[in-house]
């Protein structure tokens, strides 16, 4: 078992992000597909004489640099799909940290809330470092729906860009101004010095590469945004060498959004309250593995859609939704939709084909095949509380499934149902919103002898 560093102070300036999983295993979904790249200059500062940046940030002291660098991912989103008009909503970083007990400081934790709790506005909840109390803010009308991962190389995070900014995360402390950036001014490209660790997410928003272009450093270089204020670096901005500071590690993009919960009277069933925290390894020749999760509704409704996690890319996916679990076999499938070669893992979320009728206090179980192409690593909840009704297999969908209760530490699947309230009429194609504007839109747990988690959970 290893435990993640935990975020550094840098003057005044916070980092404050932990990886929940190395997955450099990603093979190249956008080059192996043909997407790669040729555009020698993109800046989404200035694309087509259109800044569809936010403002930047600043963080302060404190450790919310994933806050920062995920709603400004967002928004961007929403900027690119909206124009025109120009989207000009600030979502609330502040609300971010202190309405999300549980998680992972990552952009995993991120897109968990972003998909049930948030965004607020920072009219709001403004920005302190001071950590209060969650207040009570109207969810704005912009739920996340997929987040995909990208592979960690030079021509992926390239051919992502032209959608939109990428997150990712970096060694803040190593690069050329040597123990800290601090101090950068924006006046020339960093490059590497003395390896410091990840600690710290920002939003790369563009490239350079050659000589002679107006505005821009020579050289080939990502652009990114920091949270750091708009005094340091260039206005908030920052210029690295490719692969310096390991810059590019991590990297995800929010793809997919919808009206929110609220406002389409839809209610998140769930119970990995922070989202993907970490990982777990079955063992050799586990590319396939199969996952149940234990969701109990809180009211009457319609199970319209699933949203899970799922590490890798170019992976086949099969869901079913069962009305019970006896003796480690799912019971009675009620509905089922399953696809091949999803080109990038993430946070996915599938509309079904067939909706479930659901009962107050009647549990339904949702089985996942996980398909991990180039590696058997899977994402879990490891922060808790946990269900105690999660269970794996080793074999199949439908059967042989062991309560995940045995293992070092207890956790539940990311797995998460989206149901309409009573009297809601079921859509009948899916709610993706799509792009109108320029672009289309650590502890890693190694299972020995078999995989298993356990304890008791608030229900929804």
């Amino acid at each position: 078992m290893v435990i993640l560093a935990s975020w550094t102070v840098l003057a005044k300036h916070g980092t404050g992000y932990h990886r929940v999983c190395d997955m450099s295993f990603l093979e190249q979904a956008w080059t192996t597909k043909g997407y790669e790249s040729k555009l020698p200059l993109l800046d989404w500062r200035d694309y087509g004489g259109i800044n569809y940046m936010s403002p930047v940030g600043d963080q302060d002291w404190t450790g919310r640099c994933w806050c920062f660098a995920s709603l400004h991912c967002l928004e961007s989103l929403i900027k690119i799909d909206q124009y025109p008009p120009m989207f000009n909503q600030d979502f609330s970083e502040d609300a971010m940290e202190d309405c999300m007990t549980y998680g992972i400081e990552s952009h995993w934790r991120a897109a968990a809330y972003l998909s049930a709790l948030g965004p607020v506005l920072e009219s709001c909840q403004g920005w302190t470092p001071s950590y209060p109390s969650c207040l009570s803010c109207p969810q704005q009308d912009y739920r996340l729906r997929d987040m995909i991962t990208i592979a960690e190389t030079t021509a992926a995070i390239k051919a992502a860009l032209e959608d939109g900014p990428v997150m990712c995360a970096i060694e803040s402390e190593g690069t050329s101004m040597g123990a800290s950036i601090g101090g950068y001014d924006g006046s020339f490209v960093l490059t590497d010095g003395p390896a410091a660790g990840i600690d710290h997410a920002v939003l790369i928003v563009g490239y350079h590469e050659g000589t002679g272009d107006p505005g821009y450093l020579d050289g080939n270089y990502w652009i990114c945004k920091n949270s750091w204020g708009s005094d340091w670096g260039d206005n908030g901005y920052f210029y690295i060498q490719y692969g310096a500071a390991s810059i590019g590690t991590d990297p995800v993009q929010f793809i997919n959004w919808e009206p929110s919960l609220a406002n389409q009277s839809k209610v998140l069933l769930y119970e990995d309250d922070g989202g993907v925290g970490a990982s777990v390894n079955p063992g050799a020749g586990h590319n396939y593995y199969y996952i149940c999760q234990r969701l109990m509704p809180t009211m009457d409704g319609t199970l319209v859609g699933v949203q899970w996690a799922n590490f890798g890319n170019n992976f086949n996916w099969m869901v079913r939704v069962y009305d019970d679990m006896a003796g480690g076999t799912p019971q009675t499938m009620l509905s089922s939709i399953s696809g091949n070669n999803e080109p990038h893992g993430g946070l996915i979320e599938k509309d079904l084909t067939t909706p479930v009728a659901l009962t107050t206090g009647d549990p339904i179980y949702i089985c996942i095949q996980l398909h991990n192409p180039t590696s058997t690593l899977h994402p879990i909840d490891v922060t808790g509380p946990y269900s105690g009704y999660a269970y794996n297999s080793d074999t199949s969908i439908v059967g042989s499934y062991t309560e995940n209760s045995a293992d070092l530490i207890p956790y539940d699947w990311s797995v998460r149902g989206i149901m309409l309230e009573p009297g809601v009429p079921t859509p009948t194609a899916p709610p993706e919103t799509p792009a109108t504007g320029p672009a289309g839109i650590g502890i890693v747990l190694l299972a020995l002898g078999g995989l298993i988690g356990l304890s008791a959970i608030r229900k929804r």
